[in-house]
C-alpha cells in the first residue's frame, strides 16, 4: 500500500496480515466443532455416555459426581449429577418393570401340574411376605451405587457384569444393552 505524506511517497506495511488458517488448525477448529456439540453443552449431551460412566465399576456415580463438580462447580455439577441420577433411576424403573412383566407372563397359556401351581403360589407368597416385611429394601441400583467401586488396573467390564448379574440382576440387564452399543453409533444416532 502506498499513502503519500507532503509529496512523498512511503510504504504502509500492514502489521495485521490475513491469516490463512492451516490444514492442521482446521482439523482443529472441526475437532473443537464436534466437542462443543457432544460435550459442550451439557443439555444437548447423550446422557447414556454419563450412564455408562456409572456402570462402570470402576467409577460408579461418584465419579460422575466429582467430574461435574469440577467442571461445573459444586452447586450446579450437584445439579446435573441429579439429572443423570435421574436418567439412570428412570432407566431403571423401566427394566424392573420388563423384568416384572416378563416373569409374569412365562406361565400364561401353559399346562402346570398342581405342584407346579402350589410351588408358583407359595413363591408369590414368599415375595409377598418379604416385600411387606421389607418396605425399605433397597433395590439392586441402590445397591450396586453404594458398593465399593473396583479398583482393578487389568478390568474387564463385561466379565466382571457377567459373575456380577446374579448380585445386580436388572442393572446388570442394562449394562448389558449400554455398554453393548457402540461408542460412535451413540454419538451419530444422538441415542
Amino acid at each position: 500500500m502506498e499513502a503519500t505524506t507532503s509529496g512523498t511517497k512511503s510504504l504502509v506495511i500492514d502489521k495485521n496480515p490475513p491469516i490463512v488458517p492451516t490444514e492442521s488448525q482446521q482439523q482443529q477448529d472441526r475437532m473443537k466443532s464436534k466437542f462443543e456439540k457432544y460435550w459442550g453443552n451439557f443439555e444437548n449431551m447423550n446422557m447414556l455416555l454419563l450412564v455408562a460412566v456409572v456402570l462402570d465399576p470402576r467409577y460408579k456415580m461418584k465419579y460422575v459426581n466429582f467430574t461435574l463438580s469440577k467442571a461445573y462447580g459444586p452447586l450446579l455439577g450437584r445439579l446435573k449429577s441429579e439429572d443423570v441420577a435421574s436418567v439412570l433411576t428412570r432407566l431403571y424403573d423401566s427394566y424392573s418393570n420388563s423384568v416384572v412383566d416378563a416373569s409374569s407372563n412365562d406361565n400364561i397359556g401353559g399346562d402346570t401340574s398342581m405342584s407346579e401351581t402350589d410351588d408358583l403360589l407359595e413363591s408369590e407368597w414368599e415375595k409377598h411376605l418379604a416385600d411387606m416385611g421389607n418396605i425399605s429394601k433397597k433395590s439392586d441400583l441402590e445397591i450396586y451405587l453404594m458398593d465399593d467401586v473396583v479398583k482393578n488396573k487389568d478390568f474387564d467390564i463385561l466379565s466382571w457384569w457377567k459373575v456380577s448379574s446374579s448380585k445386580y440382576p436388572v442393572v446388570s440387564k442394562i449394562a448389558r444393552d449400554v455398554l453393548s452399543i457402540p461408542f460412535l453409533r451413540c454419538i451419530r444416532v444422538g441415542i
